[in-house]
């Protein structure tokens, strides 16, 4: 059975200052040293490594075919933005046991991605953490086909905003109700009827925001074009779980097969890039990520690394072939990474090009 599509991104790209933190590198040219950024990453942490190898391989060969959607469309921005993606940690400078590389901050990136996701946990985590009876919501509405799916998402949009408007302003006038939340833009492809179901994810303090919410999505919308069946709400029972849902950014093209490490037997998994692509484009201008109703407690604010000229340094370059970063003078691999038998038949021979 085909999987379809489940994913979140955006056009946009997202804060690059955070992504500069965990590493930014400058090669000089012709030169043995380097001009390196930041922290980099521990290359001593054999599973970091082997993923980010992993997330790396699987942008490349997606991304590939994006490329070539957007050259048969003429779309020279998304075109662009693709390459971005390809390019990102393409050359790597390692010294004194940590890697350094520069990133590209799209949202289409899986490299990119985990690094977000990490970023957004740590921010809203602790805010989280203070709810007392925290309720999940999915909005939606009905399903849609391609040539509708950008308006689609914009009326979502619109409609979100005005029920969040409605209830910030009475809260200004005094009412004692925390119309607060955090919320993500979801998009899922049905291959066998080839429609496209945008839905928001929400987290809401407690049950009374969450009916809330519901009533005036409802209400806004109407029967013709959501129906109660469609939507879901109840309370967290896993708060790390369901936070971990909510705010994650990597690209399911096939079920995370590559995140669970198992495939499940006697499952077809594609990838229909034609359907991913358009949802990329539906996407592009709107915020994936939102929170509603309140601010981030004030941190004190981190002071940028300052660049640092190292002079015992080993420069990488990506190779396609080799699914690996291979040194400039060394000529060896920088992660020996061998990716999954299954992964990689999906990736060579189970992308559909064509249903959209």
């Amino acid at each position: 059975m085909n999987t379809g599509i489940n994913t979140r991104l955006g056009g946009e790209k997202f804060n690059t200052q955070e992504l500069l933190r965990t590493g930014h590198t400058l090669p000089l040219k012709g030169e043995k040293s380097a001009v390196v950024k930041g922290y980099g990453s521990e290359l001593g942490n054999r599973k970091r490594v082997l993923g980010r190898a992993n997330r790396k391989m699987i942008s490349n060969k997606r991304i590939l075919h994006l490329i070539d959607i957007a050259k048969s469309k003429g779309e020279k921005e998304i075109e662009k933005e693709f390459w971005e993606v390809f390019h990102c940690q393409r050359k790597i400078v390692t010294t004194n046991g940590r890697q350094h590389c520069n990133y590209c901050g799209r949202r289409l990136c899986s490299v990119c991605n985990n690094i977000r996701e990490y970023i957004l946990r740590s921010k809203f985590g602790p805010v989280f953490d203070t709810w007392k009876d925290p309720h999940y919501l999915v909005l939606t509405t009905k399903s849609v086909p391609a040539r509708k799916l950008k308006s689609r998402m914009d009326a979502m949009y619109r409609a979100f905003k005005r029920i969040n408007s409605k209830y910030q302003k009475r809260r200004q006038r005094g009412d004692k109700i925390e119309f607060k939340g955090i919320k993500t833009l979801e998009c899922e492809f049905n291959p066998d009827k080839r429609w496209y179901n945008p839905h928001f994810n929400v987290l809401v303090p407690n049950k009374e925001v969450a009916e809330l919410l519901l009533m005036e999505w409802l209400k806004l919308w109407g029967p013709k074009y959501v129906n109660r069946a469609g939507q879901y709400c109840e309370p967290v029972h896993s708060r790390e779980k369901i936070l971990l849902e909510v705010i994650k950014y990597c690209t399911k093209v096939f079920t995370d097969p590559d995140k669970d490490k198992e495939f499940k037997a006697g499952k077809e998994y594609k990838i229909y890039v034609k359907a991913l692509y358009n949802i990329y484009c539906a996407m592009r201008g709107h915020r994936i990520f939102e929170r509603f109703g309140f601010n981030l407690p004030e941190n004190t604010p981190k002071r940028e690394p300052k660049e640092t000229e190292v002079n015992h340094s080993i420069k990488w370059k990506y190779s396609l072939k080799l699914m690996d970063w291979v040194g400039e003078d060394t000529a060896s691999l920088l992660t020996n990474y061998v990716p999954d038998a299954r992964l990689m038949d999906i990736l060579e021979n189970h992308i559909d090009t064509l249903l959209e």
